[in-house]
């Protein structure tokens, strides 16, 4: 697995979830309405996990796993509450830098009158937030920004379809249920980035948002509202973080399709995806036998659907709004 390497697929078009049978267009109904339940009155109160399941005859090997893996989901999802904290500033610059890692991006906003003491920081050195260098106080204007207020927040990966969905848009909703109507946000130009959000909220998308580039200095005239997560970059915790996302899609996207199925996502043959995440192939069968099994022992009726990255006929990368209306289906 190669996290660079993904970000430079991402950027051709995303790691996907695209069907492998001839893509059916799903359809849409108005006649049920969409009610988003919080999540912590879905999950059970000993949620989370610490572990998925493992069923293994070697003992040790269950124990070794299940002590490693409860470790680090207890470290990830044990932040219930990680609503980001909020700072409201007036005439500062901002710019989000590339740094050795590519895929790993820093942001600083600073007083341009007193850069080295004045700007936005938190206590945690994995927030994405730094103190600007005096290279960066260096760094010619890219451009000046006096027509309204604008927000900002960092994280990572950008470009990269998984983590754009998982770490990027959560804040987004977050910011954009909070801040007022007329402000602008100020998002790193990626293709993964417009299309999601073009598809979420075309008015979104067409009238509140600044594309910006890395290594270029905004300065900011009026006021620039930043969002710090108390923790890492990302979003954590389960998963309360997720409602505004889920809130936000129910508002723009209220319709539920007529016809549900049962979705599987398979890892491999998509040239999307570059990563090592696949199962066996024999294994993966012996899983997909075991699903269509239980369906005919249960009696359900939904059909059953593999996805694998592209569309059998064409072989490309589904739009991401034909992404959605399938998996909304599920």
């Amino acid at each position: 697995n190669s996290e660079p390497e993904e970000q430079v697929k991402a950027e051709e078009g995303g790691e996907t979830i695209v069907n492998s049978e001839p893509a059916e267009e799903v359809k849409i109904t108005n006649t049920q309405k969409l009610e988003v339940i919080p999540l912590s009155e879905i999950c059970p109160e000993d949620f989370p996990p610490s572990h998925a399941m493992v069923h293994d005859h070697r003992t040790v090997a269950v124990e070794e796993y299940e002590k490693y893996m409860g470790d680090q989901v207890n470290d990830w999802n044990s932040r219930w509450d990680d609503t980001p904290e909020v700072q409201t500033v007036t005439d500062y610059y901002y710019a989000v830098w590339n740094t050795p890692h590519h895929y790993i991006c820093e942001a600083s906003a600073w007083n341009p009158n007193h850069p080295l003491t004045q700007y936005i920081h938190n206590d945690r050195d994995s927030s994405g937030w730094v103190q600007p260098t005096v290279l960066h106080v260096d760094t010619p204007i890219k451009e000046t920004l006096d027509d309204t207020d604008y927000v900002a927040f960092t994280s990572w990966f950008h470009g990269n379809y998984g983590h754009f969905v998982h770490d990027h848009l959560p804040t987004i909703s977050f910011l954009q249920e909070i801040v007022p109507e007329h402000t602008k946000f100020l998002l790193v130009d990626s293709k993964v980035t417009r299309a999601v959000l073009k598809s979420i909220d075309p008015d979104f998308y067409e009238n509140r948002i600044k594309w910006i580039e890395r290594d270029h200095v905004y300065h900011i005239k009026r006021q620039l509202t930043v969002s710090l997560r108390k923790s890492y970059q990302i979003t954590m915790g389960c998963c309360g973080a997720f409602d505004p996302m889920r809130r936000w899609m129910a508002k723009t996207h209220p319709e539920l399709p007529e016809k549900r199925t049962v979705l599987y996502y398979t890892r491999g043959g998509s040239p999307d995806t570059t990563h090592g995440r696949i199962l066996e192939p024999n294994h993966e069968e012996q899983i997909i036998q075991h699903i269509k099994a239980k369906m005919e022992q249960y009696d359900v009726k939904e059909e059953f659907v593999i996805f694998n990255g592209r569309d059998n006929e064409n072989k490309q990368t589904l739009p991401v709004e034909t992404q959605f209306n399938l998996f909304r289906a599920a």
